[in-house]
């Protein structure tokens, strides 16, 4: 819901967040869909679903394709491989860090399992 939000600002709307370093636009693309990465992993393995990875990241990256679909009918905005790139990347790096992190930690979330 936030990443659908956030891409339903206008350029204009944008320029209230004041970010300013190089890539700015491409470090937040790549933060926003590490926690969809991330958040995907872990929904994964908190279901019986049994999906296979590759399914659940071609998931998340649609998405990404979707959400860049979706900026080219907001006013100021539109769609860039860039920024394709960088949510691609940064579902891959939360996906990731998901997998490695969870059974290192070792914690029982939710209650009912251990990962």
């Amino acid at each position: 819901m936030v990443l659908f939000l956030l891409s339903s600002l206008s350029d204009s709307d944008l320029s209230t967040f004041t970010f300013s370093f190089p890539f700015d636009d491409k470090v937040m693309h790549l933060a926003l869909y590490s926690v969809l990465g991330g958040t995907l992993q872990f929904g994964r393995l908190s279901s019986n679903s049994g999906l296979a990875h590759w399914t659940v990241i071609a998931i998340g990256i649609i998405y990404g394709v979707s959400d860049e679909w979706h900026q080219s009918f907001v006013p100021g905005r539109n769609p860039s491989a860039a920024d394709l790139l960088a949510d691609t990347i940064g579902v891959l790096m939360g996906y990731a860090l998901t997998y490695w992190l969870l059974p290192k930690l070792n914690l029982e979330v939710l209650g009912y399992r251990k990962y």
